[in-house]
């Protein structure tokens, strides 16, 4: 497995794979058809965000980026969002790509926090987050509405870096 930096021209498969993750309800919070390749471009493009892909034999099969939160007060702070591709879960994208962006963020000396959100019935997901020194800040109910009747709870989690 290889990782590099996102390009513009990787939009459409990133686009493509979300929505693919995203029709499986509360795998996202995107819906499949609010996700559009130009929003994948801006981000890729985006100055204040690190955007990176995983490749195995020339396909991409996860991707994640850290993007600066926007105010001063909280510009020290980068949000993750990470997304292991379909069929390629359980074979250590997402940690690879995890220990990637935490070391870059680490060498990174305006980098002092990452946040994440992950839903709390994502097993897998927290107990990589955990493993890599993400603690639990809180837990916002009923956050993510799957159904008419459905919610899932949303866990913050967060990792001081200095």
């Amino acid at each position: 497995m290889n990782i590099r930096l996102a390009k513009a021209t990787d939009a459409s498969i990133l686009c493509h794979a979300e929505q693919t993750i995203a029709a499986v309800p509360g795998r996202l919070v995107s819906q499949p058809d609010e996700l559009r390749v130009e929003n994948f471009v801006a981000m890729i493009e985006k100055s204040t965000t690190r955007y990176i892909v995983v490749e195995k034999d020339n396909e991409i099969i996860g991707h994640a980026f850290l993007e600066q939160m926007g105010l001063k007060a909280v510009a020290h702070i980068m949000r993750l969002t990470i997304a292991v591709h379909e069929g390629h879960q359980g074979q250590g994208v997402g940690k690879l790509m995890m220990t990637h962006l935490v070391d870059w963020a680490k060498s990174t000396p305006s980098v002092e926090k990452i946040e994440l959100h992950v839903r709390a019935t994502n097993s897998q997901a927290i107990a990589l987050y955990k493993k890599l020194g993400f603690v639990e800040e809180g837990r916002l109910k009923h956050r993510v509405k799957i159904s008419d009747t459905q919610y899932l709870d949303d866990l913050t989690m967060g990792l001081i870096l200095k």
